[in-house]
């Protein structure tokens, strides 16, 4: 399934987007390089929703782009999801990627995390926080899919940098 951001090789404006408008939202990288293109990609897709990135957790909504290769790289998510929630109580969290991918939902909950997005599925989280914003709704979601037999990979584009590396 392509993704409905996506046209052409990069983003467009897209009006299923529009709750996005004027949200701060702080994408918070953690890991490999993989990881540094994706939070960009999403940073750049923000962009064109026109979200404004925040350089700190106090924001409308929080995207972490996860690692779990070791104990520390989760403990850092842990620690993340934590900072958000004392700096922006109100902030919606969104928890992508390897760490996200592997993290129970009942652990999630617990955290505090509102949408739980697993690998191949990050192309479709700024669609997925337009919709929770536009339904004024903090309920948990998952979106996730067993990658060792999925053939869809995620159609991020990145037009440039925007984030500090």
């Amino acid at each position: 399934m392509n993704s409905p951001l996506a046209t052409g090789g990069g983003w467009r404006w897209n009006p299923m987007l529009r709750h996005l408008v004027g949200k701060r939202i702080w994408i918070c990288t953690l890991g490999c390089r993989s990881n540094q293109y994706e939070g960009e990609a999403l940073a750049n897709a923000f962009i064109e929703a026109q979200a404004i990135l925040s350089d700190t957790p106090d924001c409308d909504a929080a995207i972490l782009v996860s690692c779990t290769v070791t104990a520390v790289a989760d403990k850092k998510c842990r620690q993340m999801i934590g900072r958000v929630r004392r700096t922006s109580p109100n902030a919606v969290i969104v928890a992508c990627g390897c760490w996200a991918q592997n993290l129970p939902e009942e652990e999630a909950q617990s955290l505090g995390i509102h949408l739980l997005v697993g690998n191949r599925k990050k192309q479709h989280v700024p669609l997925l926080l337009s919709n929770l914003f536009g339904e004024n709704s903090r309920h948990f979601s998952v979106r996730r899919e067993d990658v060792l037999h999925s053939t869809e990979w995620d159609s991020l584009f990145l037009a440039k940098p925007l984030l500090n590396t």
